[in-house]
């Protein structure tokens, strides 16, 4: 889920990429356009700028977030081998014991 959606977000900001790339080609391309009309641009503009830094800092989060877990989720497997090779050597032990009294 976590994976799930990190890839929404990070096509969610190519597509804002997009958007953003598309005004600023439209303000290139009129030059003579009315301080009103340039400044909705500009506006626009920063507005998609604005949405694309927060979709990229939530993504950073939710991957901070993934890589925090990946690492919980190794260290409980190293736990796990430990105990696993804990309850061998005292099985093992016991093994040897009971060896020891049946002999």
């Amino acid at each position: 889920a976590q994976e799930e959606e990190r890839v929404r977000a990070a096509q969610r900001i190519m597509e804002l990429e997009e958007e953003l790339a598309v005004c600023q080609r439209m303000i290139a391309s009129q030059s003579k356009t009315s301080d009103m009309d340039h400044a909705a641009a500009e506006t626009g503009k920063f507005v998609c700028e604005g949405a694309i830094r927060a979709m990229k800092s939530a993504l950073d989060e939710q991957t901070r977030e993934v890589e925090h877990l990946r690492a919980q989720l190794e260290a409980e497997r190293e736990e796990a081998g430990r105990a696993v090779e804990s309850m061998r050597r005292l099985a093992d032990s016991k093994a040897s014991d009971c060896e020891r009294l049946l002999a």
